[in-house]
């Protein structure tokens, strides 16, 4: 897959659906320990290397409404609470395994995804230029986070916004 569209978007993929995920609940965490700093991943304005501008939007998946993306870890100095503490390991291991699922295989992607809600909120239908095979094991490898982010997300707290 050498055409950068298909890369781009691939890149997107992994980025988009785990940022949403991520943005919500996630402390990364960079080896196998969950201990010593706890990273978020955020979208910035500026790309490595500059100070992180933060791109603040009401959802995670709004559109961001800036010319380019970064995405970047930005240590996380709040204090950790047991009720929404949400370990996530990004290593190298990850980082292989993503690449393989998205970067490796050969498709076609006719444009950018579109941020509108309807269709952004819709992570199977946004992506869907991405091969069956790739998305399905994308979300079974961490289908025990999705699901404990629904346990410690704010639905079950009550509150559905």
């Amino acid at each position: 897959m050498g055409a950068l569209p298909e890369r781009r978007f691939a890149q997107g993929t992994a980025d988009e659906p785990l940022f949403v995920r991520a943005s919500l609940l996630a402390h990364l965490y960079l080896n196998d320990a969950v201990e010593g700093p706890a990273f978020r991943l955020v979208r910035s304005a500026t790309p490595p290397r500059q100070p992180i501008s933060i791109i603040a939007t009401r959802r995670p998946f709004d559109a961001p409404n800036v010319e380019r993306v970064y995405y970047r870890l930005q240590r996380d100095l709040e204090p950790i609470v047991a009720k929404t503490h949400m370990p996530y390991r990004l290593d190298m291991a990850r980082m292989d395994r993503y690449r393989a699922l998205f970067l490796s295989p050969d498709y076609v992607v006719d444009g950018e995804p579109s941020y509108e809600p309807r269709e952004a909120s819709n992570g199977l239908s946004t992506f869907r230029a991405i091969p069956v095979e790739s998305r399905y094991r994308f979300l079974f490898d961490d289908a025990l986070y999705f699901v404990m982010t629904f346990i410690k997300g704010r639905c079950v707290e009550g509150r559905s916004r």
